[in-house]
């Protein structure tokens, strides 16, 4: 067990309704719990991630922070400001998001690399509905394999570090229907194995 989805960090945080959650993580050895922040008073919700990174840390999992622009943590900027407000912590880089914020491979290449908990890889088109509600839907339910759409995925990989660990997230219910769960993993394998040795070979 690598990480473990998610947990939500909304007005009405509460760090015991999720002490079971965080438990049965280390039980399965998780190293990584995703956070995403809800709650649009951003510093109240670096208070809630203090004290949840506090316990995961105890745990000895990482709770790292997820911004993606359907969330109030909208922008890798903002989770930045965060971090520093709750004294600490480090981000998850999601090519789908960090692509929708349009802050570029810039952005990346001037992060601390130690801010860095692990980078996860999908694909996805060129054109997008901006809502919320569409934005969601892409992200939970029509993620392409890498190499299928537009983002710079190479491109990406070769301004972060090497060192740190990478998730292939690419739920696509068209896709798991036409080709099974299955075979849906094995091309997502197969795509992402490619990527990476392209990047490696250049």
């Amino acid at each position: 067990m690598f990480d473990v989805e998610m947990v939500r960090l909304d007005t009405d945080f509460r760090i015991a309704r999720v002490l079971d959650l965080l438990d049965d993580a280390a039980a399965l050895n998780a190293s990584r719990l995703l956070v995403v922040v809800d709650d649009p008073d951003l510093r109240r919700a670096a208070d809630s991630y203090a004290l949840l990174r506090a316990e995961a840390s105890a745990r000895g999992i990482d709770a790292a922070l997820e911004y993606m622009p359907q969330s109030a943590l909208r922008t890798l900027s903002e989770a930045l400001t965060l971090l520093d407000t709750a004294g600490g912590g480090r981000l998850i880089v999601d090519a789908l998001h960090h692509d929708r914020t349009g802050a570029g491979l810039e952005a990346l290449q001037a992060l601390d690399p130690s801010l860095i908990s692990y980078f996860q890889i999908c694909d996805a088109g060129p054109l997008w509905d901006a809502t919320t509600a569409g934005l969601h839907h892409v992200a939970r339910h029509a993620r392409l394999l890498p190499g299928d759409g537009t983002i710079d995925l190479a491109g990406m990989l070769r301004v972060l570090p090497p060192e740190f660990p990478i998730s292939v997230e690419v739920p696509n219910d068209a896709g798991i229907a036409k080709f099974g769960a299955l075979q849906w993993a094995r091309m997502a394998h197969e795509r992402s194995t490619a990527l990476l040795s392209k990047v490696v070979a250049t």
